[in-house]
């Protein structure tokens, strides 16, 4: 027998409070990255590529309030800015008012909007072209004919709410880009519908690098200062994140979730190496006595500790990682999971709350059924979760995560800085929760240790 099979022996001892611990952690560890995923698909979407030194400009006081179109020609000489393109917000109604159906649709002018936005472009070039001279052609991002099912030739019609114009549309394209779910139609239809469009929504702009973006915000401002309509430019990320601080600090939120979670999870692996320690005084005593330090013995426990957590940990961050893309599957293993701790909670509670068995016929009865709800309450419990997981996929319709949460979130894919805080905190518990036994253990007298009484 190694090093690493003793410790692998040490840890299963006692399998049920391992096994146990495991899961703990597992699940804990799973509603961290859940939290923290959805943190940064909140406040930091995929989509938004911050190396690119793209910008907003709107109205300082409201987004409802429109900025003049002339507006466009002065932004646009402002030293340090490539390009520059108007972008106004249709919002309207698709079918019926159900969210179901609702995704962007943004008035562009298709001559420099993909210079702007060059991170999207259309599939082909005559997309563009047909949009550039069939005023009511519109291109659709590839997202929302997968969600949608939209083909070339297809008519959309629009209902107006901001404005007070219906839309009648033709799918004369597509195109590709990080968050390709907008319908994009071309400004001047808009304009002709509202008789001379004279004002627009926001202003996109494009910087020669992300280090002049701040001089030229500053320069698009003052220029309008004191002005009919005064400015606010900021990034693409600024404002993006204005939208979220209307649901308040979120981030504070789920960052004392997490806080909370960690401790929690601390303690409960503390606790189980404490216990495990203790039950092995005599052995660890032995140890010393044929030539262990106590570096050795620190080693030992510290290593088992590691061992529970990592196991727990990739438990938690793999299953999230395989199931988070879809709601459908997570939805369902969450019931199940929900459904599990609930049985097995409910019979360990009936279980301790019986009587202890003494001799007599009904409390002897009355602890039959406690050494059954024991042995058998787990499997019952995981027989529980299988069957809740197996009936909501089945039950369950495919969805995505964007009707799922009224589109405010688009997808949910665990990124690289998430598995890296998971992948952290677990050995952080790890070595939080077997440090203190493991110094205890080391520091422990031979003598002391063989005179401990079972």
């Amino acid at each position: 027998m190694n090093l690493a099979s003793y410790v692998a022996k040490n840890a299963l001892r006692n399998a049920r409070r391992t096994v146990l611990t495991v899961l703990s952690i597992g699940v804990s560890l799973a509603l961290i990255v859940i939290l923290d995923t959805l943190l940064l698909e909140i406040t930091k979407p995929a989509a938004l590529d911050e190396a690119i030194p793209r910008f907003v400009v709107r109205h300082r006081t409201s987004l409802t309030m429109q900025l003049p179109k002339p507006y466009q020609q002065k932004i646009a000489r402002v030293p340090g800015v490539t390009a520059l393109t108007p972008m106004d917000w249709f919002g309207g109604i698709w079918k019926n008012e159900e969210i179901e159906n609702f995704f962007p649709r943004f008035g562009i002018d298709p001559r420099d909007f993909f210079t702007v936005f060059r991170d999207y472009k259309p599939l082909k070039p005559e997309y563009l072209k047909a949009m550039q001279t069939e005023r009511t052609a519109c291109l659709i991002g590839d997202k929302l004919v997968e969600r949608y099912g939209f083909k070339i030739g297809d008519r959309i019609v629009i209902q107006g709410d901001i404005y007070p114009v219906d839309l009648e549309l033709t799918v004369r394209g597509i195109f590709t880009g990080p968050a390709a779910e907008w319908l994009l139609f071309n400004l001047t239809y808009l304009d002709e519908l509202m008789g001379g469009g004279k004002r627009v929504g926001t202003f996109f702009g494009l910087a020669e690098t992300t280090e002049r973006v701040p001089e030229v915000l500053a320069a698009i401002e003052a220029m309008f200062r004191n002005s009919e309509a005064e400015v606010k430019a900021e990034t693409e990320k600024a404002f993006y994140l204005s939208f979220v601080e209307m649901i308040g600090n979120i981030q504070v939120l789920v960052r004392g979730l997490v806080t909370v979670v960690v401790f929690a999870i601390v303690l409960i692996a503390a606790s189980t190496m404490a216990m495990a320690v203790r039950e092995r005084v005599r052995e660890i005593a032995v140890l010393k006595t044929i030539g262990f330090s106590r570096g050795h013995v620190l080693g030992l426990v510290v290593a088992e500790g590691l061992l529970v957590s990592l196991a727990g940990g990739a438990i938690g961050i793999g299953v999230t990682m395989a199931i988070l893309p879809n709601p459908r599957i997570f939805l369902s293993v969450i019931g199940g999971v929900a459904v599990t701790g609930f049985v097995g909670l409910t019979l360990l509670l009936a279980s301790l709350l019986l009587p202890e068995w003494t001799p007599g016929g009904q409390v002897r009865r009355l602890a039959e059924i406690q050494h059954w709800l024991t042995r058998v309450g787990p499997w019952v419990s995981v027989a529980g979760g299988v069957t809740v997981t197996t009936a909501l996929l089945l039950a369950l319709p495919p969805i995505d995560w964007f009707r799922f949460s009224n589109g405010i979130i688009p997808y949910l894919n665990m990124r690289q800085e998430t598995a890296v805080l998971g992948a952290v905190i677990t050995v952080g518990v790890g070595l939080a929760s077997s440090l203190l036994p493991a110094w205890s253990a080391s520091r422990m007298g031979v003598l002391d240790g063989l005179r401990t009484v079972d």
